[in-house]
């Protein structure tokens, strides 16, 4: 009888090895998926910031104009400043 209790015990033992040995697994798995969801997160973060940053900028446009002839780009309205300057110049 006591090698029957013994054999009983040894498979109940075997099950709870298994299941804590998954629950283990499990862990892993989950903390490994909770390291991927906050790096996903801290992803995510940083592109709505850049996406904020690039709204602030489009606020506020700044519509640029190259002479002809000219190698850089001005602000139109600096451009067009001149070109009203000029034109009083003219009457």
């Amino acid at each position: 009888m006591s090698s029957m209790i013994s054999a009983n015990n040894s498979r109940n033992e075997q099950p709870r090895t298994l299941r804590t040995q998954t629950n283990k697994m499990n862990d892993l798995n989950s903390s490994k998926k909770s390291a991927n969801l906050e790096e996903v997160l801290a992803i995510a973060f940083q592109e709505i910031r850049e996406l904020k940053a690039e709204v602030e900028r489009l606020k506020s446009p700044s519509l640029m104009y190259r002479r002809p002839g000219a190698v850089a780009h001005e602000k139109i309205t600096d451009y067009l400043d001149d070109v009203d300057k000029r034109l009083k110049k003219l009457e």
